[in-house]
């Protein structure tokens, strides 16, 4: 994977500075060009969430995160938002060979 160490800080950063909102048990992945591309057309996200959270908690989650990736990211931004059981029943998080930027542990979904 080529993904340039710069992105994933900026994304950690602007993720950890999103105060008002409660991250307990969010996982937040990057994935397709910006994992394999030094000149990705895109930002490819996923935003796993606790499934405690109801829809509309959830698309607030999203959207507040699109807010402060947007404002640090030169490159638009493509979000998709799992549950947590969405995530293991689809193992999208794996077939897309996605990296664990938050917590920031750097994992490969597997």
């Amino acid at each position: 994977m080529t993904v340039m160490p710069s992105l994933i800080t900026s994304l950690q950063s602007a993720i950890r500075n999103v105060a008002d909102v409660d991250l307990t048990g969010v996982v937040v992945y990057l994935f397709g060009s910006a994992t394999r591309s030094r000149s990705p057309q895109d930002v490819d996200v996923i935003i796993r969430y606790p499934d405690r959270l109801d829809n509309s908690e959830a698309i607030a989650l999203k959207n507040r995160l699109a807010q402060a990736i947007e404002a640090i990211a030169d490159l638009p931004i493509d979000m998709t938002l799992l549950s947590d059981a969405e995530a293991v029943s689809t193992q999208f998080p794996v077939a897309e060979s996605a990296i664990e930027i938050w917590p920031s542990r750097g994992h490969v979904a597997h």
